[in-house]
């Protein structure tokens, strides 16, 4: 399908779009979800690029950025608040084999990413599903992707949980907003050749999937953040209203590829699933652009300087 319905639309923008999901999730062309999942049962992302057709594998070398941590979390008022389900701490995006803890572009040729749905949240017809990613290297960058689904409750009586907010960092002010040295920006941000572990309040609600340990010499090593106060968290209305407010784009070379993550209903059957939103390391059209299916646009780079290849 055309990407947010515009026939012309050739992949999205470079620069810094408005949290979240770059804006695109109030303006969908799709009512219904197709994707359904259900609380309780144990799902998979699919994560590939764009400069491939079949979503079997990732280009390579790429943009891995020595992988990262990242996270799934789930709206159910339109993107105004998150529950963040899961939370991967560390080699996300996963680096290839034996390059673990190394300054690498090179992906893993595995990039499934499973989790478990609790059985405790309740079930509602739209819902948005996001995946977050802070980039171990590279340039300082906040990836966001983000698709609509239907989800089906285990329990008639459950209830929308609070106080899982999603952790958000390395976005930049808006000038006109605030400046960017105040302090509910300054904290957020992710320093350079770091796996995160998230703060506590942003861990979510299943126990995080955490890496293997790394070598005392490797290059990334990890970093235990430490608890801001949820300055930096998706629940901190001033700092999510100024980042929705956040626009623009600068022309960049299409050179790097975006990223398309896959929806499985369950580990094994990938039949009904449909492609999220690419997310982009610089402009870049996607490739073979799916087909009826639910895409929005997310959050791309914040870095509006030309990336090294």
């Amino acid at each position: 399908m055309p990407m947010n319905g515009d026939p012309n639309y050739q992949g999205p923008q470079w620069g810094q779009q408005p949290f979240p999901c770059k804006g695109h999730h109030r303006n969908s062309t799709r009512t219904v979800p197709r994707t359904i999942w259900h609380a309780g049962s144990r799902v998979t992302l699919q994560i590939y690029d764009s400069t491939n057709t079949t979503g079997a594998s990732m280009h390579d070398p790429g943009a891995a950025h020595s992988g990262g941590s990242c996270q799934a979390s789930f709206s159910y008022d339109n993107g105004d608040s998150w529950i963040v389900v899961q939370s991967w701490e560390g080699n996300c995006l996963r680096v290839r084999k034996g390059q673990e803890g190394q300054l690498t572009n090179s992906y893993d040729i595995d990039q499934n990413y499973s989790f478990d749905i609790p059985d405790s949240l309740p079930g509602a017809d739209q819902v948005i599903l996001a995946w977050t990613w802070l980039n171990a290297s590279g340039n300082r960058e906040f990836y966001m992707s983000c698709s609509p689904i239907r989800l089906i409750a285990a329990n008639s009586s459950a209830k929308l949980p609070s106080g899982y907010p999603m952790y958000i960092a390395n976005l930049q002010a808006d000038p006109e907003t605030v400046d960017s040295q105040h302090q509910i920006w300054s904290p957020c941000h992710v320093p350079q050749n770091v796996w995160i572990r998230y703060p506590q309040r942003y861990k979510g609600i299943n126990p995080p999937i955490v890496a293997d340990s790394l070598r005392d010499n490797s290059q990334i090593q990890y970093l235990e953040l430490k608890d801001d106060g949820g300055i930096c968290g998706s629940d901190n209305k001033d700092r999510a209203e100024a980042l929705g407010l956040r626009s623009g784009s600068d022309d960049q070379d299409s050179i790097a590829p975006s990223y398309t993550s896959r929806l499985g209903i369950n580990e094994k059957q990938y039949q009904n699933s449909q492609l999220l939103s690419a997310v982009p390391y610089r402009a870049t059209q996607l490739i073979a652009a799916p087909l009826q299916s639910d895409v929005l646009w997310a959050v791309p780079s914040t870095e509006r300087s030309r990336c090294a290849t």
